[in-house]
């Protein structure tokens, strides 16, 4: 009864992940919720908007196609168009840690070049900093914030800074697939840092690094989305860049995911008990030959 309680308790320990347990999941944007037309985020709780509501002359407006399981946004039409979805109805604490979910596929993208009036690679280092898919994070705490930007090959952070540039050009960066298939993005903000993990996959997150400051960003007269706490944000936010992109879910957990060293095998636990139960085993027969 021992050894097997104590089997029990060496596999429960392995089973325990780097999430807690008693974590509460909330479904922020369920796209299979509801029968399109109907099941797009502004039906759920979201603020859309479908184009600068400032710019003179007019801009176009983005489009929203209500599919089975989401939506397809798109400003694809006219690079001049800022647009998309905006939740600030969730306390985001960065400092108890949580993970906002993240269903997604970017199907295509556009760029303005190097060399036009706008361009998206800003300091002309090379690498653009403007996207058409951006996420911004912006915690309880204004200071820790976080803006990734989507291109089809590549995911990257914004950098802050006092000046800008550096203040949004393009920071740390990987290498990743956004187009192919709807993937599941898990980004979880823990402390002054954040962790992005791609299709469930804990053991790596495909992209870490410092949470930013972006506070000292100015977007008079205009609302200021780094300025504001709790803020979430999905869509085309820059003039230099559009996309189109399909949206499943978004779900938010009032917990982070930290990386852990391997993907949990159950039987592992009993491996490593029977292993100690067979080193302590040799041991003991080492010591008294003849028992």
């Amino acid at each position: 009864m021992k050894r097997l309680l104590t089997a029990t308790l060496t596999s429960a320990f392995l089973l325990v992940g780097s999430e807690s347990a008693f974590a509460l999941t909330t479904v922020l944007y369920n796209g299979a919720a509801g029968a399109p037309p109907n099941n797009r985020p502004n039906n759920q709780g979201w603020q859309y908007v479908d184009r600068n509501p400032f710019a003179f002359p007019p801009t176009g407006a983005s489009t929203e196609t209500p599919e089975p399981n989401g939506v397809v946004f798109s400003s694809i039409s006219d690079n001049n168009i800022l647009s998309g979805y905006g939740w600030t109805a969730t306390p985001l604490n960065s400092t108890v840690g949580y993970n906002l979910r993240f269903d997604i596929q970017l199907l295509q993208e556009s760029r303005n070049p190097l060399g036009s009036s706008n361009p998206a690679d800003i300091n002309a280092d090379g690498k653009d900093d403007r996207a058409g898919l951006n996420i911004l994070i912006v915690s309880s705490n204004t200071a820790r914030a976080i803006e990734l930007g989507f291109f089809v090959d590549q995911i990257w952070a914004q950098a802050t800074g006092a000046a800008k540039p550096p203040r949004f050009t393009q920071a740390e960066s990987t290498a990743f697939d956004t187009r192919t298939n709807v993937n599941r993005y898990d980004l979880s903000i823990l402390g002054a840092t954040y962790f992005l993990y791609a299709n469930e996959n804990y053991g790596t997150p495909i992209l870490t690094g410092a949470l930013r400051d972006y506070t000292p960003e100015s977007t008079a007269p205009f609302p200021n989305p780094y300025r504001t706490a709790n803020t979430i944000f999905i869509g085309d936010n820059t003039t230099a860049a559009s996309a189109e992109f399909r949206l499943n879910q978004v779900t938010f957990t009032d917990s982070a995911i930290t990386p852990i060293p391997f993907a949990f095998n159950p039987l592992f636990g009993f491996g490593v008990f029977g292993l100690s139960r067979l080193r302590k085993a040799i041991v003991k027969k080492t010591k008294h030959p003849n028992d």
